[in-house]
């Protein structure tokens, strides 16, 4: 299955976009709410969002297009219509129904502002496109490696001379 994926016209790597855990987003909100920045829960139609970042993660999008995602958290826009948080969320309803309504916070700020509100914000970090996917194979590596140095030292392939 091929995605549909709008153009990025801000084109914003993964890499640099301020990441926020989901634990976390409550305290950025009330942060903004704190400096008087207007929230808004509002039902928006996906295909009028604008993607912020230009790379995804292709298997999670078709992974998450598996599941109906109405009951996930809000995703997060600026006044412009840009998606600061939800990128993968947004991408998979878009490919099941580009008229679909989904949950949102608008942030009554242009994007740009809020980018450099969450990038201030003290619980803030990074991380890129295949990120997890490395820790997965990581792990694998270290498990099949300690698993193939047990094997052979059970079955006396190597050990003490």
């Amino acid at each position: 299955m091929n995605l549909h994926i709008p153009p990025a016209p801000l084109n914003i790597s993964r890499k640099d976009m301020p990441q926020i855990q989901a634990k976390d987003v409550d305290e950025f909100l009330n942060v903004l709410r704190r400096k008087g920045i207007r929230l808004d829960r509002e039902r928006v139609e996906v295909g009028t969002l604008k993607p912020t970042q230009s790379e995804f993660n292709h298997d999670k999008v078709k992974g998450m297009m598996k599941f109906d995602l109405s009951k996930s958290k809000p995703i997060i826009i600026s006044m412009d219509n840009y998606i600061m948080d939800g990128h993968h969320r947004w991408l998979a309803d878009l490919n099941k129904n580009r008229h679909l309504k989904i949950d949102t916070i608008r942030v009554h700020l242009k994007i740009m502002d809020l980018i450099q509100e969450a990038k201030s914000f003290d619980k803030v970090f990074y991380k890129k496109i295949h990120e997890q996917q490395a820790v997965k194979t990581i792990k694998r590596v270290i498990t099949e490696t300690y698993e193939y140095t047990n094997f052979l030292n059970n079955h006396k392939v190597i050990g003490k001379k």
